[in-house]
């Protein structure tokens, strides 16, 4: 009884956060469910319920997107994703994930206690496909693709509604392009497709309530949101190292 009650919180809270900020799902669901379920059932299942609630992000904030840079954005991941998922089992994982969950806690710390003294601008193109080809080889690698897309996106001055959209749009292609890996690998077997359809009914109705939330917010109430979730990634993804240091001390 304690194990699909404990699953139907954690995909209704995904849901929640993913419809607030259009980012963050995976990252608050997969190590919860690590606590229930093997990784080669946590993972596919995460990406499956994702698929789906960035995909409904994008339909409801479809007006917003920028297209121009969702291509730019794609383009840039395509090459990343080939790179992440090559370096996958040969780069230190926790030497990587501390060192970007400490740019990452850095930079949304300095975006929340410095107020920007001019109306930002839209970075340069390279930027976007920067971003992009981060976003891919992050995800590719370590299943981190959102958090370079964001902080591109909290520089470029575009209003909430663009945000949201564009991050759906690109982090929706991107994890199809991560099921279709799954796939290949026979990951996607029965078991995950029978606790999808458990989840996807709670993930759906955390994503409603999440966007509701979204759509009262703002513009610099959602921008705040925004920083604090990735202040948060950026320290969970800390705690490992920091773990590590207690135990050697």
């Amino acid at each position: 009884m304690v194990f699909p009650i404990l699953i139907g919180i954690v995909c209704f809270a995904g849901g929640l956060l993913n419809g607030a900020t259009g980012f963050g799902s995976l990252l608050v669901m997969v190590p919860m469910l690590l606590m229930v379920c093997d990784m080669q059932t946590a993972i596919p299942l995460g990406v499956t319920c994702c698929v789906l609630l960035q995909f409904l992000g994008a339909l409801a904030f479809r007006r917003g997107i920028n297209k121009r840079a969702l291509a730019r954005l794609l383009l840039g991941s395509l090459p990343g994703i080939w790179l992440g998922v090559s370096l996958l089992g040969h780069a230190r994982e926790l030497y990587m994930k501390t060192t970007l969950g400490v740019l990452f806690f850095a930079y949304a710390l300095w975006c929340l206690t410095h107020k920007p003294t001019s109306p930002q601008k839209e970075p340069r193109s390279f930027w976007a496909y920067f971003a992009g080809f981060c976003s891919g080889a992050f995800g590719g690698a370590f299943g981190i693709n959102g958090p370079p897309v964001v902080i591109y996106t909290t520089r470029t001055g575009w209003p909430p509604d663009a945000m949201r959209g564009t991050l759906n749009a690109l982090l929706t292609i991107e994890f199809l392009l991560v099921m279709a890996v799954h796939f290949i690998q026979g990951l996607l077997v029965a078991k995950v497709w029978k606790m999808a359809l458990f989840c996807m009914p709670l993930c759906l109705l955390g994503n409603r309530i999440g966007i509701r939330i979204a759509r009262r917010l703002r513009p610099e109430q959602y921008m705040r949101l925004v920083l604090v979730m990735i202040l948060a990634m950026g320290f969970s993804l800390c705690v490992p190292a920091l773990r590590l240091l207690i135990e050697v001390f």
